[in-house]
């Protein structure tokens, strides 16, 4: 129902035919404060997701690193890529949840035979407490050697 009073129009919202409503300006001041608060919600799910897709990091890495373990005890040396652990030592190579890449695999010498080896992932969040224990503490990457 539209009243006009004075010269402004007003959208009034009937209760029981009582003539009570909400007019334009309370209408729409809740909508935007609801519009706040949902994109503070929003705001700290993105923090979540980065934090879920460090944890799918994570332990990707320790997978692929138990996989180069079992090459090693069978073959007793690393590859010299992460394919040949495909269907023997792992059903599927895993790979970074953000870009679909590989992980960072760089067997040790470079020149071999290989009794060493580097894998890394670039974590989302440099604040991540794992990253203080790694290999290489002090970058964003969680490193691990055999």
């Amino acid at each position: 129902m539209i009243q006009r009073y004075k010269g402004f129009t007003s959208l009034l919202i009937s209760r029981g035919g009582l003539g009570r409503g909400f007019t334009l300006i309370e209408l729409l001041t809740v909508i935007a404060i609801i519009g706040i608060m949902s994109s503070v919600v929003l705001a700290n799910l993105n923090g979540a997701r980065q934090k879920a897709r460090d944890v799918k990091r994570i332990a990707d890495v320790k997978q692929l690193q138990l996989a180069l373990e079992l090459h090693f005890d069978v073959n007793s040396i690393f590859p010299a890529t992460l394919a040949p652990l495909a269907t023997t030592f792992i059903s599927v190579i895993p790979k970074d949840p953000s870009t679909n890449e590989n992980y960072s695999y760089t067997p040790l010498p470079a020149s071999g035979p290989y009794n060493d080896y580097l894998l890394k992932a670039l974590l989302e969040q440099s604040t991540n407490q794992v990253l203080l224990n790694d290999a290489n503490p002090g970058d964003s990457y969680y490193d691990v050697k055999p």
